[in-house]
């Protein structure tokens, strides 16, 4: 991640994105986004000290005294807040924890996801663009609409057509804020804007919904004029 231009802060919080080289839908394989959210899982902790890969090569008994030790907050170099992977792209919602902890999970995650792909491909070179994309988050406002924007992309982008069903898209973190499932994040930052209430949020991001899919329609038809 040499050469970024923006600098990005200890304890900011910040939404981060990239997408695959030439649009390819790595993401449709429910194997690749089931590897990809172990992948997160094991680096956002600095008790990661070896590989991915060597992890898994581990005694069963080695790798879930390892776990026990990734769950602990206290090692996260960044905390996760919210998340969605769609077939060509993925959004995050992180605070970095540690200085350069943000840069370094990127790069521990793409790269270990990366060859292991790679790997089973038989493919060769990167998957994503080199740089990930960065904003910070500089107010409440911003963490709220931020937020409720990456877990809307599956109905925005009509991978899910009703919006009663973007519950049951399984490929981001807001049943963890609707239905109370832990699994990857801290919800605490953006459901404390919410007095804690599930209902309060889902009506936040669901009444929002059509709204936000004619805004990414006309992005779209935009670029054609």
């Amino acid at each position: 991640m040499a050469g970024r231009r923006k600098k990005i802060y200890t304890d900011g919080i910040y939404h981060v994105f990239n997408k695959t080289i030439h649009s390819n839908k790595i993401f449709l394989d429910i194997h690749n986004c089931h590897l990809f959210i172990k992948i997160i899982h094991y680096y956002r902790s600095m008790k990661a000290r070896l590989s991915f890969s060597r992890f898994l090569d581990l005694p069963e008994s080695d790798r879930n005294r390892i776990i026990i030790q990734l769950g602990d907050a206290k090692f996260f170099r960044v905390e996760l807040l919210s998340y969605c992977l769609m077939p060509t792209h993925y959004h995050f919602l992180l605070k970095q924890n540690i200085d350069s902890g943000l840069s370094h999970f990127i790069s521990l995650v793409m790269n270990s996801f990366t060859r292991h792909v790679n790997l089973e491909t038989d493919g060769l070179g990167p998957i994503f663009l080199t740089k990930f994309k960065s904003e910070q988050i500089d107010n409440d406002e911003e963490l709220k609409h931020v937020s409720r924007y990456i877990h809307l992309n599956p109905y925005t982008s009509k991978l899910v057509n009703n919006i009663s069903a973007l519950n049951k898209y399984p490929w981001t973190s807001y049943r963890e804020y609707i239905a109370g499932e832990k699994r990857l994040c801290n919800i605490n930052p953006v459901m404390s804007l919410f007095n804690n209430k599930r209902e309060s949020y889902r009506d936040f991001v669901e009444n929002h919904a059509d709204y936000q899919r004619t805004l990414e329609t006309v992005k779209h038809a935009s670029r054609w004029k």
